[in-house]
C-alpha cells in the first residue's frame, strides 16, 4: 500500500480500493491488543483534528487557554438548562451527556466525534467535503472501557481520495 506524507499527521497509509481500505482493520485485529478501535472521518485532509469550541475561540482571536475555553463551555452549558435541554425523559442528565447531546444536535462542543465503525467514518470522509482530499483516522483504545493500559494511545491514520 502505498504511503503519503501530510504535513499534520505524518506518513500515513494511502489505500487505493475499498477492498484495500477494509483490509486495514482486518490486519490490525491479528496483531495482538489492535482490534478495539475508535474512527473519524473528515473531508479535508489539510484540517487538523480540533474540537468545535476550539475552532470557534482561535476564529473568534480570543486568547487560546483552558479558562475562556472552560467559561465558554459553562455558559452553554447555562443556556441550555435554562431552555430545558438539561432532562432526558424527565431526568437530568450529566454535564458531558447534555454536551453529547448539543454536539449531536450541531453546537460547538470540546468534544471530538467518533464512531466505532469505519464505514460511518468513511461516509462523513466522503460526504463532508466531495472536492479535496479525505481522512480517515483510527484510534486503538487501549486505555478506555476498562483496560488497563495507562496513558497508551496509538494512532492510524488513512488518506482517502
Amino acid at each position: 500500500m502505498d504511503k503519503y506524507n501530510s504535513g499534520i499527521f505524518g506518513e500515513i497509509q494511502m489505500p487505493e480500493s475499498f477492498v484495500e481500505l477494509m483490509e486495514i482493520p482486518s490486519q490490525l485485529s491479528k496483531i495482538k491488543g489492535k482490534n478495539i478501535m475508535l474512527w473519524r472521518g473528515q473531508g479535508d485532509i489539510s484540517w487538523p483534528i480540533d474540537s468545535g469550541a476550539y475552532r470557534r475561540l482561535v476564529n473568534s482571536g480570543q486568547e487560546q487557554n483552558e479558562l475562556y475555553l472552560s467559561s465558554y463551555e459553562k455558559g452553554m452549558l447555562t443556556s441550555a438548562r435554562h431552555k430545558g435541554y438539561g432532562t432526558n425523559e424527565g431526568l437530568p442528565i450529566s454535564d458531558m451527556e447534555l454536551l453529547a447531546k448539543l454536539q449531536h444536535h450541531g453546537a460547538a462542543t470540546r468534544l471530538v466525534d467518533f464512531s466505532k465503525s469505519m464505514l460511518v467514518a468513511l461516509w462523513f470522509c466522503l460526504n463532508s467535503n466531495i472536492d479535496k482530499t479525505g481522512l480517515i483516522t483510527g484510534v486503538h483504545t487501549y486505555s478506555l472501557g476498562g483496560l488497563n493500559y495507562e496513558g497508551y494511545l496509538e494512532k492510524e491514520i488513512i488518506k482517502v481520495l
